[in-house]
């Protein structure tokens, strides 16, 4: 249960308003009796998780708030948690002043002089941030994480996101706000140029009243010269700052604040070392979202997806890759109508992303041939985009090959977790290859669909579709238990109470999760049960 206000924490802080009511990650308002002041309090219910990687951003950002020092940045109070273990509290200093974000909702528009003062002392916390040993790296700067004061004094809060470059998070969580992101995060990789391009996009924003995702891109390059009235000195340190290859940037947030200082006196900057490598400056011919002839394009998550309408099969090419041992043969799809309108009806659900045109990736004939991609690295941090493109298209291929498509699905889900439409394509694969029989050799002829549904089940929890996951999961063991392995049915229990508890359902959870223990000995996820069926018991 979340905190009201005049509920006391930790006998010094009192709660004034609920500033966000999430009800895994809520946020307060509160004083601090101690010290005489207001602070914001950030929570953590850890008994209500069921991804812990809320987890682990959440104890970065107190990690990171305990070693900065900046006017510019919030001040870190106090870090602890409640007295049964289930609640994390994170206090920091609270910042009398209103987002960039809110303003421009309110019709803010400020003029350039305005725009140049807070970028001016946003590069200002860049170069302390990126200076630190290691450097801290924001990744989500963006007007929402920009507060403005009474003294127009510009702070960046929210440091969830943050990265030590010496420590880099694992997993493949990209981290970012679309539109604002530097096209290197969604590979997983972020660096202090990272910011320059969420810095650029955000003043971009200031300028045009219109969020970057909104503009039109040529490329990875963003068409906003039209949209943008200021200075060409200006407007040619933006073209730098947004500029997609992280080389062609600022090489620095000083070296940014420089050029930008001469450009708001008037004069020229140095920009020859970034331009002398340069392609040539695209074509102003803009990518515009409206439907046009053979290509759909979809408003995603708040982003853009495109989705070519499948023309029949490409022509396919010999290529040689460095996985791959001997060139990679021609491919030759399937080409029968049931083919044709399997591909049709899978791009118009699952439409490929933005990046798709300009990521190469081999085209395989088979799933030995995907299996060599993803063994080839040994390390991944973040989407693999290659890996994610050859498996969409092993799809598109060989569609009447139920082997083929359900390993090609779930390789998708491994390359990239991001997929606007991942749980999409979970219930997808759940509702046609329900009834899939795993190849022959394979310890249990229901393996395939267990897995798709652990995923999926997981997918549903962290979502609170909880009624879903009961029922998804109630069907699949009424029907196709014997042919699951005890491994794959302790972690479908482990969903499967997770659900009934958070659905009010304790007893009943409770239940399964004994049955589980008793029922299923040989799996290795008893520890999980245990500590589960631990947890709900004290709830």
């Amino acid at each position: 249960m979340s905190l009201v206000p005049q509920d006391k924490l930790n006998n010094r802080y009192q709660i004034e308003a609920v500033l966000n009511p999430s009800p895994l990650n809520p946020t307060y308002s509160a004083i601090d009796f101690e010290r005489n002041e207001f602070v914001i309090v950030k929570e953590l219910q850890i008994e209500a998780l069921d991804d812990w990687k809320r987890m682990e951003l959440f104890e970065r950002e107190a990690q990171t708030l305990t070693h900065l020092n900046h006017t510019g940045v919030p001040r870190l109070i106090d870090y602890f948690k409640n007295e049964a273990g289930t609640r994390l509290f994170l206090v920091v200093e609270k910042i009398p002043g209103v987002s960039l974000a809110t303003m421009l909702n309110n019709g803010w528009r400020p003029s350039e002089g305005a725009v140049i003062q807070i970028a001016r002392q946003v590069l200002d916390i860049l170069e302390y941030l990126h200076g630190l040993n290691p450097p801290v790296v924001h990744r989500d700067i963006k007007p929402s994480n920009l507060l403005r004061d009474a003294e127009e004094q510009v702070h960046l809060v929210d440091f969830g996101a943050a990265q030590h470059l010496l420590h880099p998070e694992g997993g493949r969580t990209v981290v970012g706000t679309f539109g604002y992101m530097a096209p290197e995060q969604f590979a997983g990789k972020a660096e202090p140029a990272s910011d320059l391009y969420g810095l650029g996009a955000t003043v971009i924003h200031l300028l045009s009243g219109r969020s970057p995702s909104e503009l039109p891109q040529a490329g990875h390059n963003l068409q906003f010269q039209e949209y943008i009235s200021c200075s060409p000195l200006l407007l040619q340190w933006l073209e730098i700052m947004v500029d997609p290859r992280v080389t062609h940037r600022f090489r620095s947030a000083r070296e940014a604040l420089a050029a930008l200082e001469r450009a708001a006196n008037g004069q020229e900057f140095n920009t020859a070392e970034k331009k002398a490598s340069a392609a040539p400056a695209p074509q102003k011919k803009l990518t515009k979202p409206l439907i046009a002839v053979g290509v759909l394009v979809l408003l995603v998550g708040g982003g853009l997806a495109v989705a070519l309408i499948p023309q029949g099969p490409r022509q396919p090419q010999a290529l040689h890759h460095a996985c791959f041992d001997a060139a990679l043969p021609p491919v030759k799809p399937e080409t029968s109508p049931e083919a044709e309108a399997f591909r049709t009806d899978f791009m118009a659900k699952f439409p490929q992303p933005i990046w798709w045109e300009d990521t190469p990736a081999p085209r395989l004939a088979n799933i030995e041939g995907l299996n060599t991609l993803w063994r080839c690295k040994p390390s991944r941090s973040g989407p693999d985009l290659e890996m994610f493109k050859a498996s969409y298209q092993l799809i598109l291929d060989f569609p009447s090959n139920d082997n083929t498509v359900v390993t090609a699905l779930s390789f998708l889900r491994l390359a990239d977790e991001s997929y606007p439409q991942l749980l999409e394509l979970q219930r997808f694969a759940m509702d046609k290859y329900f009834y899939h029989q795993a190849p022959e050799g394979w310890d249990k002829p229901g393996r395939v669909v267990a897995g798709i549904a652990i995923d999926l089940a997981q997918s549903l929890n962290q979502k609170n579709a909880y009624t879903e996951t009961i029922e998804r999961l109630q069907r699949l063991l009424s029907e196709r238990e014997k042919e699951i392995n005890d491994n794959q049915l302790q972690l479908i229990a482990k969903a499967y109470a997770y659900a009934l508890w958070k659905s009010g359902k304790k007893p009943l959870a409770l239940e399964k999760l004994d049955q589980a223990l008793k029922n299923y000995p040989e799996g290795t996820w008893h520890k999980d049960l245990q500590t589960l069926r631990s947890m709900i018991a004290k709830s």
